[in-house]
């Protein structure tokens, strides 16, 4: 299926499969940084050995808590809570992870070089097939979900989801994650903007810790001219990969 998936991207400037493979590797990683219920564990075993170290090389007893003594015990059903709320559940929920990589892995299949608005503008066919909203987006949908109906690919469409229930839950996350790419659409990005603000509020900010904030917005400056010199890459790359595309129509 990546095969088939590597062969349906288009040799273009920027969106093309060394893209998506960059962007599939990086989601890899990112998910392995979750914090997950066997983080919590090593944790809690680190923290208990060190305190067996310093009583046995001092003479000091130290005083356990109920959760310390839990942590013996093997409380991993309380270290899989508290992975799910640092988490938002992503850590423990294998399907909502390999939806992240397929998204990744799909999400520019089929794209042509031209950004969206002008397919709309030029009434390309996508944007007709699509109707003027995210056609690059769902042309890239299109192309991934028909590829995996093919007979060819029934069994690994079954490890996916064995039930229709579980693949139509499966197909919604995936589209959203997929949706959400085009930057373009305003109305949505709102909407993610939102759900992250509820899902992380920004902290208030008294007048003693400004010296502090201002510390590490310079930080933050340091790294944002890194991430400008890569932003500065990407949109020449895809200015590029447009023009060259215009060049191949005359």
């Amino acid at each position: 299926y990546v095969a088939c998936i590597g062969r349906l991207h288009n040799n273009v400037g920027f969106h093309s499969f060394e893209h998506a493979t960059h962007v599939f590797l990086s989601m890899n990683k990112l998910l392995s940084m979750v914090t997950s219920a066997d983080d919590l564990n090593v944790v809690a075993k680190r923290r208990l050995s060190a305190q067996d170290i310093a009583s046995s090389a001092f003479g000091v007893q130290f005083r356990r808590s109920s959760t310390d003594c839990n942590d013996s015990a093997g409380d991993s059903d309380g270290h899989r809570r508290r992975a799910e709320h640092l988490s938002f559940r992503i850590s423990e929920d294998p399907a909502i992870r390999f939806a992240m990589v397929f998204s990744a892995l799909i999400h520019d299949v089929g794209h042509t070089g031209v950004p969206n608005s002008v397919l709309i503008e030029e009434e390309d066919e996508l944007a007709i097939l699509h109707n003027d909203v995210s056609v690059t987006e769902q042309n890239s949908l299109q192309l991934a979900f028909s590829l995996l109906q093919k007979e060819e690919f029934q069994l690994l469409k079954r490890c996916i989801g064995p039930t229709p229930e579980e693949r139509k839950l499966f197909r919604k996350k995936v589209i959203g994650m997929v949706m959400v790419t085009d930057i373009s659409d305003q109305e949505r990005l709102q909407i993610v903007k939102s759900r992250w603000n509820a899902a992380f509020p920004p902290p208030e900010v008294n007048q003693k810790e400004k010296p502090q904030i201002l510390e590490i917005k310079s930080a933050e400056l340091k790294q944002a001219a890194k991430l400008r010199r890569f932003t500065m890459f990407t949109s020449e790359a895809t200015a590029l990969e447009f023009a060259n595309e215009r060049r191949s129509r005359r």
